[in-house]
């Protein structure tokens, strides 16, 4: 619909935001903290189609609710993360939350020192998949590389499996 219908498209996205704004902020009332707001869709479409369809909506969702009190994390784990850190960074999240599949010392590179930056242990691959020792691995290689920013804040990349053995949890939260 990007490239068949954009006028539709945007209609579409434009009447979802004005939604979702609301519900955000029915959340806020009721006490919520934060919000997260996981938009893995923009991260596999070209940054021109996310920069149209995408970022001003989003924008607008964490303005319209963000404040000292309330934090909105941003999550995207799409491969085009890269390509859209600059824009990204324009949204305004106090939190932006990314998947494995991008280098995390990049996005910390690119990002606001002032805002957190979370991630990206492979949820799947190893926390799921993989062993005790691998995951152990794969967060002292991410705590090496990312460690020293500030703003880094560990994490997975995305949702773990709910069939992941505890024994991987644990030593993630270790």
């Amino acid at each position: 619909d990007c490239y068949d219908e954009p006028e539709l498209l945007e209609e579409l996205v434009q009447k979802t935001t004005e939604f979702l704004c609301v519900y955000a902020n029915l959340l806020k009332e009721a006490g919520a903290d934060m919000l997260l707001l996981a938009e893995p869709l923009a991260g596999v479409v070209s940054p021109t189609m996310a920069e149209q369809f995408s970022h001003p909506f989003v924008k607008k969702m964490i303005e319209s609710v963000q404040d000292d009190s309330f934090a909105v994390i941003y999550h995207n784990c799409g491969a085009g993360v890269p390509r859209m850190l600059e824009d990204l960074a324009g949204l305004g999240a106090m939190i932006y939350h990314f998947g494995n599949v991008i280098d995390l010392s990049e996005a910390l590179e690119n990002m606001p020192k002032t805002v957190m930056v979370m991630g990206n242990v492979d949820p799947a691959g190893i926390v799921a998949h993989g062993s005790v020792e691998s995951v152990r691995q794969a967060v002292d290689t991410l705590i090496q590389k990312c460690g020293s920013y500030e703003n880094f804040w560990l994490s997975t990349g995305c949702d773990v499996p709910p069939d992941a053995p505890w024994e991987n949890l644990v030593e993630f939260m270790k």
